[in-house]
């Protein structure tokens, strides 16, 4: 929902897929989610570029072997220091 939703309208139309816990079979915070998710997308992880604004998911699909973005955003606990992963605020920062 957060990309039907946008200041800059429904933005849902440049996304061919969208994934759940469900659909991967795993929890978010397991490695083998983003796994089953490349495997679903055809790419090797590797190939893959994971944003997300929680750090549990952000070290599953790095452990998975996507590369992977914190994203700072307003109202969220702070994170960490030395987490050890790349921070945007912004998916233009991407």
């Amino acid at each position: 929902l957060i990309f039907k939703y946008t200041h800059q309208g429904d933005l849902s139309c440049f996304l061919s897929a969208y994934f759940d816990p469900k659909s991967a079979q795993a929890s978010k915070q397991e490695a083998k989610a983003y796994a089953e998710i490349a495997l679903s997308l055809g790419i090797e992880a590797t190939e893959g570029l994971f944003c997300t604004d929680v750090l549990g998911e952000a070290q599953a699909a790095s452990k998975a072997g996507w590369k992977t973005v914190l994203l700072k955003r307003p109202g969220n606990a702070p994170l960490p220091p030395q987490h050890g992963f790349r921070e945007a605020t912004s998916l233009l920062d991407v």
